[in-house]
């Protein structure tokens, strides 16, 4: 079933959904390196408020514009780079934030190593969707697991907004996986659900990230 539009604009509500995203990516991200805690602190900012103003930005042009064929397909596999970018740079934001010590070390460089792994596999030839959307779920479970160890550190609140953005994450992709719900598929189906939890999961995860980075 061929999807709306809107004139150039191809799949409207994603575009409209992720672009509004972007625009107040920057202005929280901008808050957010202002008012970080010290110079560490910052460069932490910095690099997941470039993950994350990169993934709603890429979201929209990738969603939105009429590409060619072969530019489609390169816009896809940076789309979900940036997915594992912003796992990732969440996952330092939350563990520089909370923990000390050399569990940060082993921590980054498993989270960072396992979204490479993901990344690079998006250039691979013939990668189907569905394998790519097992990877990251992957890059999910392997954030949750160590965030067990951060239990003592984070207080129950921040644990809990913390938990719930990555099970949330979770959830959106296996109903990408399952093409449910089927709601009206020229419109909004399960792909718009899946970029509207998507939403509300970064939401989460950035109130986390400025309790621990810039804690009012």
């Amino acid at each position: 079933m061929e999807r709306i539009s809107l004139g150039k604009m191809q799949n409207p509500v994603r575009g409209l959904l992720h672009g509004s995203a972007a625009l107040v990516s920057v202005v929280g991200v901008i808050a957010l390196i202002a008012s970080a805690n010290g110079p560490g602190l910052v460069s932490v900012a910095i690099v997941y408020g470039v993950a994350l103003v990169g993934v709603f930005t890429t979201s929209t042009l990738y969603h939105c514009l009429p590409w060619s064929v072969v530019w489609k397909a390169r816009f896809q596999r940076l789309d979900h780079t940036w997915i594992y970018a912003l796992v990732a740079a969440t996952f330092t934001a939350l563990l520089v934030g909370s923990v000390d010590g050399p569990a940060v070390g082993i921590g980054i460089a498993l989270i960072w190593g396992i979204g490479a792994l993901g990344a690079l596999k998006e250039y691979w030839p013939r990668t189907r969707t569905k394998l790519t959307l097992l990877t990251q779920i992957a890059l999910g479970v392997g954030l949750i697991a160590p965030l067990f160890l951060m239990l003592g550190a984070m207080e129950p609140k921040l644990f809990a907004l913390t938990v719930a953005g990555s099970i949330a994450y979770l959830v959106g992709m296996l109903m990408m996986i399952r093409h449910w719900p089927r709601l009206l598929p020229r419109i909004f189906s399960y792909h718009e659900v899946f970029h509207v939890i998507v939403i509300a999961a970064a939401v989460t995860h950035f109130l986390a990230v400025r309790e621990l980075i810039s804690p009012i």
